[in-house]
């Protein structure tokens, strides 16, 4: 079960949610599977390239073997940790609305709003973002900010509840 669906109910209808796309964790798996190469070379190069600087005969490449092998475990670690680390990151977030709330979470952190709260709504897109059109949808409270990022499509989100919020507070003026 979702923490939208925990917080909200089954019963609750959920007019938008936010949506990220897997396929943007793509470059962070390719950044590590690079760091993971250059581990490997640095094993099967950097041996030979650190016998070669110093032109003793007496003190053969075999004896910095244990070198390439201590980099070649600390670029695998390094590797696995930093792509690791974003995918968890990345499943960790939700993003919804009802007719009268704004829920979201990400990772340990999480928000439940009312919509006449919401002070600021803005969304930041670098280059990649501009080009997969996805972002960082940031809402701001009078008490808390947040950052939604890798949600796909922003604005659509942002208009989306902007006019739900527009609505609940025409409503709590009718009342």
């Amino acid at each position: 079960m979702s923490f939208i669906e925990t917080n909200f109910g089954k019963d609750a209808k959920v007019l938008i949610k936010a949506h990220y796309d897997r396929i943007l964790l793509a470059p962070f798996i390719v950044t590590g599977s690079l760091i993971v190469l250059a581990g490997y070379l640095v094993k099967k190069i950097g041996p030979g390239l650190l016998a070669g600087l110093i032109s003793d005969p007496e003190f053969p490449a075999s004896r910095f073997q244990g070198f390439g092998d201590m980099a070649f475990f600390i670029f695998l670690i390094f590797g696995i940790v930093i792509t690791w680390i974003r995918i968890v990151r990345t499943t960790g977030i939700e993003l919804a609305a009802t007719e009268s709330v704004l829920i979201g979470r990400y990772g340990k952190d999480a928000m439940c709003v009312p919509l006449e709260k919401i002070e600021n709504f803005a969304i930041f897109k670098d280059l990649l973002g501009r080009i997969f059109k996805y972002g960082t949808v940031i809402i701001g409270t009078p008490s808390i900010t947040m950052q939604f990022p890798f949600i796909s499509e922003p604005e659509v989100f942002r208009d989306k509840v902007i006019e739900l919020r527009e609505e609940c507070i025409r409503n709590s003026a009718n009342r």
